[in-house]
């Protein structure tokens, strides 16, 4: 399905033939904010860095990445499941096997950070 998705942006922009996994990862953080709109995860997150930039205002920056900053209230513990809830979402939209993993907590000086990978098979 997500090839599918590809295919018709290809058809329509021929010039995108060199960044195929830009797109796919762009079809992904797009479904990927959808389940997190969707359970309620941004009312208690601000979206940041690149790719923030790119889909609130329009700048042509390229990201891996979604990053988000939860304040000085914010529990991890508050977002379990939540990566049960977009790999069942991604995997029944684009019919592929995806896994995410479950955020590594660190600290960076007073704050205290997670990093959550979602992969898919190929």
């Amino acid at each position: 399905m997500l090839s599918r998705y590809i295919n018709q942006i290809l058809k329509q922009h021929p010039e995108y033939a060199g960044i195929i996994p830009v797109i796919e990862k762009e079809i992904l953080h797009h479904d990927i904010m959808h389940v997190l709109v969707k359970q309620g995860a941004l009312q208690q997150l601000t979206f940041i860095g690149g790719t923030s930039l790119r889909l609130c205002y329009n700048s042509s920056r390229l990201s891996e990445d979604l990053d988000f900053n939860g304040g000085h209230n914010f529990k991890p513990s508050d977002f379990n499941g939540l990566e049960n809830d977009i790999q069942h979402y991604l995997s029944k939209k684009h019919e592929v096997k995806v896994w995410v993993n479950k955020p590594n907590q660190e600290k960076q000086g007073n704050y205290q950070t997670s990093t959550t990978l979602a992969d898919r098979s190929s």
